[in-house]
């Protein structure tokens, strides 16, 4: 579809979600039945409009957003990175003191990452022309994964690689690239380490070698990627994804960054994705307590929300977010002073990979 024909469809959707919440609750808008009062204004994830210094948002996926690989339509598309920092953006700019958002794929996680915003923010589920507001729902660490993954830790490091474990899934990371994951095979209950970047790169490594001894095509993929994932190595798609959990080794490294002595990954609010933005954490303990460390490379509007949320979980007294100078924005810093905890933002040298170990 055309990006203004969209772009008008959603505006005038908006505006009906809008004005019938407001005929049976009066509550929700000052429009007398009607949406003559609203003021649109630029939106990258949907449609928005002001009604005084109220701020109306309707959060909408397009099609760019679905993986086209994916077989479970239930899923797809979601919204896309960063729209809730982009909503708080809009709403400081224009000195609002209520947003509601709305959308068909918002729920009580997205709820609770919004009641991060100073801005006081409601989160609204869309069923046709109905909104049904959405209740927080608190954050679950996931279980850790099962005595059998954990056995390939041992591998994993023999290997040259780092164990991470992330949503409770045992990881192979070279500088922050996953190279390999602990899982279980559906059909046959059996725990293996499966090979490859990502999970299209793991099937085609499955189909090419089997039979192969799995620790030495380990080893083979981190030699691969560790030629490849340096200062100085010519453009590839090694080097090119997962930069932000390349910064959190980075950062992992040199703790002294950011005024500690030790830090150790610590798993997202999402489950890591190569192609999706978002903040690779750390955690550790400064002279003002525990502290979360988010990484983020590229402009994520999110990165400091999902900092925030993870830290007040935690109990944590101290959120640092940690950029390249080239990503310190001011969009970024807005979304960093608007939330309930403060947060620091901390920069690194444009060349922060030439620290890789």
């Amino acid at each position: 579809m055309d990006p203004a024909q969209r772009a008008s469809l959603l505006a005038t959707k908006l505006r009906v979600l809008i004005t019938e919440r407001a005929a049976v609750d009066p509550t929700f808008g000052t429009f007398g039945g009607t949406s003559d009062g609203l003021v649109p204004v630029p939106f990258f994830a949907g449609a928005a409009a002001l009604a005084g210094r109220r701020l109306f948002v309707l959060v909408e996926p397009s099609a760019a957003e679905r993986d086209p690989m994916d077989t479970d339509p239930s899923a797809q598309p979601r919204p896309p990175r960063g729209w809730l920092g982009g909503a708080v953006v809009v709403a400081n700019r224009h000195g609002c003191t209520e947003v509601n958002l709305m959308g068909d794929r918002l729920t009580g996680d997205d709820a609770r990452r919004a009641s991060r915003s100073m801005i006081p923010i409601r989160v609204w589920s869309v069923a046709g022309r109905a909104l049904t507001l959405v209740g927080l729902l608190s954050y679950a660490a996931p279980e850790a994964p099962p005595t059998e993954a954990l056995a390939f830790a041992s591998v994993i490091a023999a290997a040259g690689a780092d164990p991470v474990i992330e949503h409770g899934v045992l990881r192979a990371e070279v500088r922050g690239l996953e190279v390999a994951r602990v899982q279980l095979d559906p059909y046959d209950g059996i725990t293996r380490l499966d090979v490859g970047v990502g999970r299209h790169d793991r099937l085609a490594q499955a189909m090419m070698n089997q039979g192969q001894d799995p620790a030495l095509a380990l080893r083979n993929a981190v030699e691969s990627v560790l030629a490849l994932r340096r200062s100085g190595a010519n453009a590839h798609p090694a080097n090119q994804i997962a930069m932000s959990r390349w910064l959190r080794h980075v950062v992992g490294a040199h703790p002294e960054l950011v005024g500690c002595t030790a830090l150790t990954p610590l798993q997202g609010i999402e489950m890591p994705e190569l192609k999706r933005l978002s903040p690779a954490l750390l955690t550790g303990n400064s002279d003002a307590g525990p502290i979360v460390v988010a990484c983020s490379v590229g402009v994520d509007l999110d990165a400091a929300i999902d900092a925030v949320d993870m830290a007040m979980f935690m109990g944590a007294h101290r959120v640092v977010l940690c950029l390249p100078k080239t990503d310190d924005l001011p969009a970024v810093r807005m979304v960093a002073g608007a939330l309930t905890m403060a947060v620091e933002v901390v920069l690194v040298a444009a060349d922060w990979a030439d620290q890789t170990n």
